[in-house]
């Protein structure tokens, strides 16, 4: 089945360029928006790892500071506890800061202030 007359063979290929085109078209737009999504989903695949992290990172010095914290905590009610008794202090003593010793006299007394209000409530 071919056009036999020019005018039908100008239709013709009207015809299949237009069809042609009326395919060629939409690809562009098909693929740059495959390619838009496909980037933001790397995006978001790479923060959450950059966040999850930085989590890990945040969990880790909370759980190394809370450690020290705890340690020196301890030393200190030891050392305060070795002076009430009247033992003889160390040099290290004499070489800490004046601050952190307060400091942890002050959540001793917080602790012992919140547990016996905690007790008197409860009863």
């Amino acid at each position: 089945m071919v056009p036999g007359t020019i005018a039908g063979k100008i239709v013709g290929g009207v015809c299949s360029l237009s069809g042609v085109l009326v395919i060629a078209l939409p690809v562009p737009v098909i693929v740059s928006n495959f390619s838009r999504i496909y980037h933001q989903n790397q995006r978001a695949d790479k923060r959450k790892a950059q966040r999850k992290a930085r989590l890990a990172r945040i969990r880790i010095a909370k759980a190394s500071s809370g450690a020290a914290f705890v340690s020196k905590k301890k030393a200190a009610e030891a050392r305060l506890a070795a002076q009430e008794s009247g033992l003889e202090m160390d040099d290290n003593y004499h070489q800490e800061d004046i601050f952190e010793l307060q400091h942890h006299h002050l959540l001793r007394c917080l602790e012992k202030t919140t547990v016996s209000q905690l007790c008197l409530a409860y009863q």
